[in-house]
């Protein structure tokens, strides 16, 4: 899927969507890399939906996870917050 009609699915479906901010690239120094993670959240839900991006100039998407807004990662434990999904459809439906 295109990181682009994702975001368009995002928002026709009352998400609104929120970036990283760019950076630079750390394989060619000067240039700046294009967001990463992608967040789409209902005002007021419980819920979002990250989205990962395919590679650092990519348009498609690699990974679509949903997750509590209040729960985080923990790497020294192992523990990943949320769930990772196949399709944006099934995003949606869980994160209402």
């Amino acid at each position: 899927m295109k990181l682009s009609n994702a975001i368009k699915t995002l928002e026709r479906a009352g998400f609104v969507v929120t970036h990283d901010a760019p950076r630079e690239s750390m394989m060619n120094p000067g240039t700046i890399n294009p967001p990463s993670f992608y967040w789409g959240q209902r005002p007021g839900a419980e819920h979002l939906i990250e989205i990962l991006r395919n590679g650092c100039n990519s348009d498609s998407v690699a990974t679509i996870r949903v997750r509590r807004v209040t729960d985080r990662d923990d790497l020294q434990s192992d523990y990943f917050a949320g769930s990772f999904v196949p399709t944006l459809k099934r995003a949606i439906q869980w994160a209402t």
